[in-house]
């Protein structure tokens, strides 16, 4: 007899993708892999829809019974009693126990928010908050502790931070903004966003060059069935279409929104002008069952304008292209990444004929991050990001007047480490280390930065969270609104130390309810 151990990973379509021998033996941990590796399940469902899903399981080879020999004729001629008589009817009538089957362990395993300091909202969530309008980063909008700088602009004060200090970044990506001006959705396909997550304070390693918060936002893995979403509002429409090809090896997506708002504004303020779209597009095939190259392309444009003024007020477009190759085994996820990106900004006062800001921006970045898990208790994430931007002339309007920057190259690298450790049940902790080295207007900085983080269970139902580090960022980023002026704070590099405390408590149904004070 022998046992073989198998952890499955089983995708949308109920086909085994994923294959690895925990435990076993030769010749039968072979003989297990080839027979597993056939089957069909039915998949998972996560609201009615397949999702990819990870079982374990156990393979049992029972060596067959020998044949039972005849049994030999009785010898004995004694006259059996009249008790042994009346005992034989009653025991031919009790059944024989039935052999229950082995048990089969199953365990589910599902992505986790990493990041203890930050506020982190799955897709399953985000289309049940009231006030986001089932709109992905429209949640960020309405979380404690955030405030637009004015109703409509897609800028926010995030726990006292100034919109110029918050990040906002898809898939690990720097983006101008997260979703579009006026009443407009976010700037990538609702069906595309797997989570949104809002970092206030103390943010992980992998995120730097922000002194203030960090919105981000995660799209979701290529599907290996076909899918479709559209939406048509009063105002706009869109629509995504997702479809595997190359016997499900190889995945294609598009996306796109475009808005109508103009016959709407002429109701009720005809001189103005408003538009947006946006689109997104991916290819993605299947090296190996663990090996993913891929390209991710989107981009968005918004536009403000006054036709009686004959001016722009606010006028946002950014393109990326993402190249990557994604790795993953069961103690190891890793991605490599070539990103090439451009960026248009425009704003400007109704009462000044001159532009009170004008960005243009190219760029090329690199970036590589590494999930080892070490053991139950440990697991290291490591990582570097690093880009070249080429800026064109700029033109900022300051209280001492309008300034001209040259044309210019700056340059930024970043490394970067975690150890997320449980030493015990309750308990975790995550120290981290960045350092980023930075070249901007013709000087050199270098800004390292220890960050630790903690989570404490101190009743069963009582987290206690708390988070420390340093921040800092250069006087490069701007946030360009209709009539905006820099702030001070925009003309300096800035250092911040950022601290948060919080408590996490777990009430029933499936409640949950938490307190941060940043």
């Amino acid at each position: 007899d022998a046992q073989v151990e198998l952890s499955v990973l089983i995708g949308e379509d109920g086909r085994v993708t994923e294959l690895d021998v925990r435990r076993g033996d030769a010749p039968f941990a072979e003989a297990a892999r080839l027979a597993v590796a056939g089957w069909k399940f039915a998949p998972a469902m996560r609201d009615n829809v397949p999702v990819k899903s990870r079982v374990l399981l156990k393979v049992s080879f029972v060596a067959p019974a020998p044949e039972p020999e005849p049994a030999a004729p009785a010898a004995s001629t004694a006259v059996p009693d009249a008790a042994t008589e009346r005992a034989k009817p009653q025991a031919a009538a009790q059944p024989a126990e039935p052999v229950a089957p082995p048990p089969v362990e199953i365990t589910v395993e599902g992505e986790r928010a990493e990041d203890l300091a930050a506020i982190h909202i799955p897709k399953g969530d985000i289309r049940l908050i009231p006030g986001a309008f089932a709109d992905p980063f429209r949640v960020v909008e309405i979380l404690p502790g955030v405030a637009p700088v004015l109703s409509g602009l897609p800028y926010f004060f995030v726990r006292g931070a100034p919109p110029g200090d918050v990040g906002y970044f898809i898939d690990g990506i720097r983006v101008p903004l997260l979703f579009h001006v006026g009443a407009g959705p976010s700037v990538i396909a609702p069906a595309l966003v797997d989570s949104v997550e809002l970092v206030p304070s103390a943010y992980p390693a992998r995120f730097g060059r922000f002194a203030g918060g960090v919105m981000a936002g995660e799209t979701t893995a290529p599907s290996t069935v076909g899918r479709a979403e559209a939406q048509a509002r009063v105002f706009d429409a869109g629509a995504m279409i997702e479809q595997p090809f190359a016997g499900g090896r190889g995945l294609a997506l598009v996306a796109g929104r475009s808005r109508y708002t103009q016959a709407l504004l002429a109701l009720v303020a005809p001189e103005y002008e408003h538009g947006y779209w946006d689109y997104q597009a991916r290819v993605a095939y299947n090296l190996t069952p663990r090996d993913r190259i891929s390209a991710f392309s989107f981009g968005a444009f918004d536009h403000l304008g006054n036709s009686e003024l004959d001016r722009t007020l606010f006028d946002v477009q950014f393109h990326r292209l993402d190249l990557r190759w994604d790795h993953r085994s069961e103690a190891t996820r890793s991605r490599l990444a070539l990103t090439l990106g451009a960026d248009k900004r425009l704003n400007a006062d109704e009462g000044d004929p001159a532009p009170s800001g004008i960005s243009k921006t190219k760029q090329i970045g690199l970036r590589f991050e590494l999930s080892q898990r070490l053991s139950r208790e440990a697991e290291l994430r490591v990582g570097s990001d690093g880009n070249v931007e080429h800026y064109e002339p700029e033109l900022e309007q300051l209280p001492r007047g309008d300034v001209t920057y040259a044309a210019r190259n700056d340059a930024n690298l970043g490394v970067w480490s975690e150890l997320s450790l449980k030493p015990r049940r309750g308990f975790e902790i995550v120290p981290g280390f960045r350092l980023d080295a930075s070249r901007s207007r013709g000087q050199g900085y270098v800004f390292p930065e220890p960050r630790l983080s903690t989570r404490m269970r101190v009743m069963p139902k009582l987290a206690w969270l708390s988070g420390f580090g340093f921040a800092h960022q250069l006087r490069t980023y701007r946030v360009y609104g209709p009539g905006g002026r820099p702030s001070v704070l925009k003309l300096v590099v800035q250092r911040a130390y950022q601290a948060t405390q919080g408590f996490e408590v777990a009430f029933p149904w499936t409640m949950y309810r938490g307190v941060r004070v940043v």
